[in-house]
């Protein structure tokens, strides 16, 4: 109770200095599974779920997160409709979390993915991404082929 409590100020707070925007702060709406992600539908898509095998497209903007649970620095992103990023699941061509979370998505939606250290890229870290980081990425998925 107090941790929500707590949130809840620091969302207000962020909010008020302009230092976040509501929507960029994590709070207790986001659903955590059993490997640590968290994720939010902004939209839930009323398209299929992708498979195994199968590549999908979309777009993305990635940011490394606060200590106040909030999008910091952006790392990455492909938001050109003209020119989606592509992938096919289960071929570890991305990050696990990144899997996990969009496997379960349906075409056409949006979600938010807090993806922890382990299921990112880990206590190494890759380019501007430091070692341990918490990732969140607003992710929108196009297609399915």
């Amino acid at each position: 109770m107090r941790r929500s409590a707590f949130a809840a100020l620091s969302a207000l707070l962020l909010c008020a200095t302009g230092a976040a925007q509501a929507s960029d702060v994590i709070d207790d709406s986001f659903v955590r599974t059993a490997t640590g992600i968290r994720f939010h539908d902004d939209v839930r898509g009323s398209g299929p779920e992708p498979v195994k095998g199968q590549t999908v497209e979309v777009l993305y903007t990635g940011w490394l997160m606060t200590p106040q649970h909030t999008k910091g620095k952006m790392f990455d992103h492909s938001t050109d409709p003209a020119k989606p990023f592509s992938f096919t699941l289960g071929a570890d061509q991305v990050i696990r979390g990144w899997e996990m979370g969009v496997s379960t998505m349906h075409v056409g939606g949006e979600r938010t993915l807090v993806i922890p250290p382990d299921l990112g890229y880990g206590p190494q870290g890759a380019g501007p991404i430091p070692g341990g980081a918490t990732l969140i990425f607003d992710i929108k998925l196009l297609a399915i082929h």
